[in-house]
């Protein structure tokens, strides 16, 4: 047996770990909401309309998994595709097929979460068409023509009114999966970056962050609002479909600086380590609700929101050491030989 060549460590990667811990956390807390009925009606709308949609932390989602897919590959691994594809489906499918029994158990729905897994699944099959493609006419070109497709499927019929960026009824999960290709898309034009050692054009982390936080609350927003009130602006951006298309190089933006930084901050540092636990708290949030319900437990709405979101991540780390880790230790031995 001979063993591949081991990759560089890329510095600072340990950001990404962290915001996915963020991310992940955003599409919980969007999913279990806090009581707001302390604050005023107005302030509590917005809130819970700027929560409710999870959506643009998968879309930060999509473009680390497109880092992480072909970073090592750009960076001179030897790429098999065997050995690729049954490593990378070890790492998401064993964990979803256990996440889908146990929500077979509890009567819980994973409907919330699982057009994005399919998506991921999608462009895990087909990345080794795609590097003879990056390879032949560049990864630019490829997001350039991926660019138009997503916006033409954008048009597509879809009863929640642009509201949400996934599709619903028959061959969605193609739908959507063509729709969110160009973000993918700029994970792995991130890499190829990174791999070159270029150094990022827009480097003011502090900005960034702002925009992400502002675009992660206000994008929602402004599309429920153009839904439900007859006179607002009609602005077709407020699609959701168009805007997260439309700001999704932002993300790139953001990430690249994030990974330029000499230096991680305290609180990433903090939260890297729970980072690689993300899939774990994305697939079992959802499972807490019933599980919650199940319990014997009734305090008052606070000290349940608390004891819900307890529960999640109790589940979420219970999973990731029984179920996760040894899925990723699975697919890391196999794609470490080469029979």
């Amino acid at each position: 047996m001979q063993h591949i060549q081991s990759v560089p460590r890329i510095p600072h990667l340990n950001a990404i770990d962290a915001i996915r811990c963020l991310c992940a956390l955003y599409v919980m807390i969007g999913h279990i909401q806090p009581p707001l009925s302390a604050l005023p009606s107005a302030l509590q709308v917005l809130l819970t309309l700027g929560m409710s949609d999870g959506g643009w932390a998968v879309m930060i989602f999509f473009v680390i998994s497109g880092l992480c897919i072909h970073l090592p590959y750009v960076s001179g691994k030897l790429f098999h595709t065997s050995d690729f594809l049954i490593s990378r489906f070890c790492r998401i499918a064993i964990p979803l097929f256990f996440a889908g029994l146990l929500s077979w158990v509890l009567q819980a729905n994973l409907d919330k979460i699982l057009w994005s897994l399919y998506c991921e699944m999608i462009y895990y099959l087909m990345y080794p068409f795609l590097r003879l493609l990056f390879a032949r006419i560049g990864i630019l070109r490829v997001l350039l023509f991926a660019i138009p497709l997503a916006l033409l499927t954008a048009l597509l019929p879809d009863h929640n009114h642009g509201n949400f960026f996934y599709f619903e009824g028959s061959a969605s999960w193609i739908a959507t999966a063509v729709l969110a290709f160009p973000i993918w898309l700029l994970g792995c034009l991130l890499a190829q970056s990174i791999a070159a050692k270029r150094a990022p054009r827009f480097s003011r982390v502090g900005m960034l962050r702002a925009f992400i936080i502002i675009l992660g609350f206000g994008l929602p927003i402004l599309s429920f609002l153009d839904d439900v009130i007859p006179d607002f602006p009609s602005l077709f951006f407020l699609n959701t479909k168009y805007s997260f298309l439309l700001f999704s190089p932002i993300i790139y933006c953001w990430l690249y600086a994030e990974i330029a930084q000499k230096h991680v901050g305290a609180f990433y540092r903090l939260l890297s380590p729970l980072g690689v636990g993300a899939y774990s708290i994305y697939l079992m949030h959802v499972l807490s609700i019933p599980m919650f319900i199940v319990l014997p437990i009734h305090f008052n709405s606070y000290l349940n929101w608390i004891a819900i979101i307890f529960i999640a991540l109790l589940m979420s780390i219970l999973f990731y050491f029984l179920i996760e880790k040894p899925s990723h230790l699975l697919g890391r031995r196999y794609l470490g030989v080469v029979k």
